[in-house]
């Protein structure tokens, strides 16, 4: 069945049984409106754009349905899914993407976020350029198109997951000690950037190894 997702004004929406669902820098909340059997494909930053074959940009914020994104075989992907024994899911999957046909990629936002990830400061667009040896142009393209976010807001994303991970991989850890091996210079930013894309502050946070939360989230490096 499908999920609910509460909306900012407290209304209710009932998402596709089959979606895409795009960047974002803010909590979702969604909740279940019967049973449940959940496969999900979470896409790296820097290849959605080439799998799906449209600008990120388009899809921030947003949570659509397979169809109207994508044609065949990608749209077909969940009656293949219904059609055959869960064991075999990951291999009808990966069936589904070699048959999609391949959108040509600059290869830019691959490097430009694999550089972010490794950063434990924040980069400029400029910084990043200069050191991939790129136009400054060329990059805000591939982050506006690919990656459908800022450098900056992904580098809080990432750093927010990965204090989420430590705090699921060892639930007695101090939150001060997550925040400084997440990357973060000093408490308060870290609160206030936990709060903005988790929607509680740490210390409300329940780290659930099994949860749904646990599997849009990067392990710990």
């Amino acid at each position: 069945d499908a999920f609910e997702q509460v909306l900012d004004s407290g209304k209710t929406w009932r998402q596709p049984l089959a979606m895409i669902v795009g960047p974002t820098a803010k909590p979702t909340i969604v909740r279940p409106t019967g049973a449940i059997d959940i496969v999900g494909i979470r896409i790296q930053p820097w290849a959605a754009a080439s799998l799906l074959g449209v600008s990120i940009a388009t899809l921030r914020d947003k949570c659509v349905a397979l169809e109207k994104v994508v044609g065949p075989p990608l749209a077909a992907l969940r009656l293949r899914l219904l059609d055959c024994a869960e064991d075999h899911r990951s291999e009808v999957i990966r069936q589904v993407i070699a048959e999609a046909p391949p959108v040509e990629s600059s290869g830019v936002a691959r490097l430009a976020v694999q550089l972010i990830s490794e950063a434990r400061v924040s980069l400029t667009v400029r910084e990043i350029a200069e050191r991939l040896g790129r136009a400054t142009r060329t990059v805000q393209r591939a982050f506006e198109d690919d990656v459908g976010l800022s450098p900056k807001t992904l580098l809080r994303i990432i750093r927010v997951q990965r204090a989420m991970a430590l705090a699921m991989e060892d639930p007695s850890m101090r939150w001060s000690m997550i925040a400084q091996r997440s990357g973060f210079s000093d408490q308060s930013h870290f609160v206030r950037d936990f709060k903005a894309l988790v929607g509680c502050k740490p210390s409300e946070f329940r780290p659930d190894a099994e949860s749904l939360t646990a599997s849009f989230v990067n392990q710990p490096a």
